[in-house]
């Protein structure tokens, strides 16, 4: 049986730093630990975009996958990178995400 769960990203600029979103890492699992999919580390931005992210906003994106078994889990990253007051870009990290769990949507009885 194959199902399709979807995932939602919210990044939040909880610093006094605006960062931009440059790529991502994601290693998809089903419920036995299998991984299904696994977004290599660099792929380009998040549906197609690279946003940027202002202190005290938010950056909300929703995306999905199938699953023969689930529920699914997932983790990885985003590489993001400090941007000065003209948006160019004065260092780089990687945001970790720590493993969550999803379930796809319920179908109407």
């Amino acid at each position: 049986m194959s199902g399709g769960c979807g995932e939602i990203g919210r990044g939040q600029g909880g610093s006094t730093e605006t960062v931009q979103l440059l790529g991502r890492h994601w290693i998809i699992q089903d419920s036995r630990g299998v991984t299904v999919t696994e977004v290599p580390r660099g792929t380009r931005g998040v549906i197609g975009c690279t946003p940027i992210i202002k202190p005290g906003t938010c950056f909300q994106y929703y995306s999905g996958t199938d699953l023969d078994e689930a529920p699914g889990s997932m983790h990885g990253s985003f590489q993001m990178a400090v941007l000065d007051d003209r948006s160019q870009p004065l260092e780089s990290f990687d945001a970790e995400v720590a493993p969550f769990h999803f379930w796809p949507p319920s179908t109407p009885a």
